[in-house]
């Protein structure tokens, strides 16, 4: 397996909305849906940054605080209905950040030397305090494990998702915030 460095902004995730066709996956009203969130830090392989989520007021709230020192990390992940992104070509989501680098992350258990694999991609960290809407192509993900790109790994298959998720692992010290009032699915028109 080859690794390399995943270069920070390498990948602009912003595309054409024009170009695609997109419904509602989550907008953080159904509780049942939004019990399926989890929190995984640094912490499971002896990190020392907090993170976590919240919902409110029909929002995604991701926020803590990273520490470099042994780790680096925090994300959340969302377990997929089955099928969620079958046919689908991207993900569009509606965030507010604080400036800082967040990446979009999504897995179908496909693996590479054994293991599981990460399709990332950059989300726009322009505009800080400001709601916008940025559409990710499945196409321009990027095959990742523990943060490092995947050169020989099979391409995203989006009929096989299983989780859906958000990460920083931006090399920074410090806060963090983003609040996600929704998640869409999209297909080309």
């Amino acid at each position: 397996m080859l690794l390399l460095p995943v270069l920070v902004g390498a990948l602009a995730m912003t595309g054409t909305p024009a170009d695609f066709e997109c419904s509602v996956l989550t907008d953080f009203t159904d509780s049942k849906s939004n019990s399926r969130w989890t929190t995984v830090n640094d912490n499971v392989m002896g990190g020392r940054s907090r993170g976590g989520y919240q919902v409110s007021d029909g929002r995604l709230v991701f926020e803590g605080d990273i520490n470099t020192n042994g780790g680096g990390f925090s994300s959340i992940r969302w377990q997929l209905p089955e099928g969620a992104l079958r046919n689908a070509q991207a993900i569009r989501v509606r965030i507010m950040t604080d400036g800082r680098a967040y990446k979009l992350n999504l897995r179908t258990g496909a693996r590479a030397a054994g293991r599981q694999l990460a399709y990332r991609g950059d989300l726009d960290a322009a505009d800080a305090g400001t709601w916008r809407e940025v559409t990710a192509p499945f196409s321009a993900l990027v095959p990742t494990s523990f943060g490092q790109v995947v050169r020989s790994a099979p391409p995203f298959a989006p009929s096989d998702a299983q989780t859906l998720g958000f990460i920083l692992a931006d090399g920074q010290d410090g806060a963090f915030r983003a609040e996600i009032a929704r998640i869409d699915v999209c297909k080309l028109k």
